[in-house]
């Protein structure tokens, strides 16, 4: 059985590759390479923080560069953020940190191409996601056979949106795919923590470092924090007659997420102080896309209905050419709103996603201990209400966005 399963986690990886990778397309590895975060790690290297490359002087003599409506098309890098006269990028640092930079020094100076990094980050999140799930197969389905297993593997390989993100590969995929891997890390520290008879504490402080390179990916993974939120919970409640006690191993619990999410927060605040002069800047102020970012407003009640059905209930039509399928009825698109892409909405298109409702029904038929178990599948609920919250109100719906709830 391990022997089978080793081979369908291989064949998601060779599908992934084979996806990330078209024919005929090179990732000029062992070249220089100049996408924007291999740029910040030349910058790094040499000792600042902003993006090795030349900001035009035609765009420092502009009154107000940021404005799209006064400012040239096409002299300066789209999404990339301009602070005085440099180069940013308001995405998060942690792949770099984390993966870029120490891919760079240890190979002596070799740039990892940006589709392979996010192929690194996509296939290893789905490796996480897979242990968790056997693990909870070993520990509360031993009845599930080897064939119904790797069903479960092959369903978290490709409808995790995994796909979606190495095809293109490009700077908005790599902080999706980082997050991706970073919260099924702490959704596997919570794991071993609300099972573990010794260093539960040390897999909670996991949980709450994995979060916030989760955060240090895309911010709005703060806002999936409950996952950090429940295994404590559960540890109140197991605990819940012995006293005094009972409120010291609480807090334990929860110093132990809070303290290294808090040192992450504290690691992404100076950066932003020391980029932009505020720690609450990322950047976006700063944007150059094809809109007045700094006078937009990134979220509104009014984008609720459109990202709702978008994102959830937007259904696809068949067409005899390829692909074969298409959007049917364009819906309205409210004020402010910039639009969508090619996305379908996953309630109708992905109805796996129902079987979500039974897992109440799989913890009622389980016996003996079932608070980890809930303790678990709390967690994970917490990371897709999280993280589908602020993308209902955001300003554009992307299918890319769907990795970060699916």
């Amino acid at each position: 059985e391990r022997a089978w399963l080793a081979g369908v986690c291989a064949l998601i990886g060779w599908f992934y590759g084979w996806t990330a990778r078209p024919e005929g397309v090179s990732w000029n590895f062992g070249q220089r390479q100049t996408d924007y975060y291999n740029l910040l790690v030349d910058g790094f290297l040499d000792g600042h923080l902003y993006m090795k490359v030349e900001v035009p002087a035609v765009l420092l003599t502009l009154a107000d560069p940021y404005n799209p409506a006064t400012r040239p098309p096409g002299i300066a890098l789209h999404d990339a953020s301009m602070y005085q006269g440099r180069y940013y990028i308001y995405f998060g640092a942690a792949p770099v940190v984390t993966l870029l930079l120490p891919f760079r020094v240890l190979t002596g100076g070799v740039a990892l191409p940006l589709p392979a990094a996010v192929l690194v980050f996509t296939y290893a999140g789905f490796l996480v996601s897979a242990g968790i799930l056997l693990g909870m197969r070993r520990r509360y389905f031993p009845e599930a056979g080897p064939g119904m297993v790797m069903i479960w593997v092959v369903a978290l390989g490709t409808a995790s949106m995994g796909p979606l993100l190495v095809l293109r590969g490009s700077i908005w995929e790599l902080p999706l795919s980082s997050g991706y891997f970073y919260v099924m890390v702490a959704l596997g520290c919570v794991w071993r923590a609300v099972h573990a008879e010794r260093r539960a504490l040390g897999w909670m402080a996991g949980a709450g470092l994995s979060l916030g390179l989760a955060v240090a990916s895309r911010p709005t993974y703060l806002f999936a924090s409950g996952l950090l939120v429940v295994p404590v919970l559960w540890q109140g409640w197991r605990v819940r007659a012995e006293g005094r006690a009972r409120w010291r191993k609480v807090a334990k619990w929860a110093l132990a997420g809070a303290v290294p999410l808090g040192a992450v927060g504290l690691a992404m605040a100076w950066y932003n102080l020391a980029r932009f002069g505020s720690p609450t800047e990322f950047g976006v102020a700063y944007q150059f896309s094809g809109i007045f970012e700094a006078e937009t407003q990134h979220f509104r009640w009014s984008y609720l209905p459109l990202n709702l059905r978008m994102y959830w209930t937007q259904a696809a039509e068949w067409t005899r050419y390829f692909p074969f399928f298409h959007h049917g009825e364009t819906p309205a698109i409210p004020s402010g709103h910039l639009g969508f892409d090619d996305l379908y909405g996953v309630a109708i298109n992905v109805p796996l996603v129902w079987l979500a409702l039974l897992a109440p029904l799989a913890v009622w038929r389980r016996d003996g201990a079932r608070g980890p178990f809930v303790a678990t599948l709390g967690a994970a609920l917490m990371i897709t209400l999280g993280t589908a919250t602020p993308l209902a109100f955001f300003y554009a719906a992307m299918a890319r966005y769907g990795a970060d709830f699916m």
